[in-house]
């Protein structure tokens, strides 16, 4: 869905099988997580361009019980999210892009042990020093699988 809708529908207005939901420039004012995590199948979402104007989003613990693939992109106002133990416990690709004010801190960040993969893009430096400090102490742990992190830096030109 592209375009305007400030606030979501109540979670029982979706379909049950949905399994993708794509929203750009939605402006929403109210937190997408809180209805979205409710939905069943939902395997991929993917925020970008202003979905959601506010600084605080939840995940809450036990939803999005078979998100796979997260995306939050253009995020230009978010400063900070949560995500509770249990929550997305199949999510294997989380993606990180131009959220400038996103900030977490190391221990906020125990969903990356997790993942496969994940790609950080152009986002606040101390957001990214969180990540390498995650990293580093799952190398110490020797976490199995390692998540492969990628970053990307405007300048790098990649």
């Amino acid at each position: 869905m592209e375009g305007r809708l400030v606030r979501l529908p109540f979670q029982d207005r979706f379909p049950q099988n949905l399994a993708k939901i794509v929203l750009i420039g939605s402006h929403l004012s109210e937190d997408p997580m809180e209805t979205l995590q409710h939905l069943r199948a939902l395997r991929i979402l993917i925020l970008n361009d202003d979905a959601f104007v506010k600084d605080r989003m939840i995940c809450s613990a036990e939803g999005f019980i078979e998100l796979k693939h997260l995306e939050l992109r253009n995020l230009q106002k978010l400063e900070k999210w949560t995500v509770q133990d249990q929550a997305m416990p199949k999510l294997s690709t989380l993606t990180i892009v131009n959220c400038g004010k996103l900030v977490m801190r190391p221990d906020e960040l125990q969903i990356v042990r997790r993942l496969q993969q994940m790609n950080a893009w152009q986002i606040h430096e101390e957001l990214e020093n969180s990540l390498k400090t995650v990293e580093a102490q799952m190398r110490a742990d020797n976490v199995q699988p390692l998540p492969k992190i990628m970053f990307e830096h405007p300048s790098n030109g990649r």
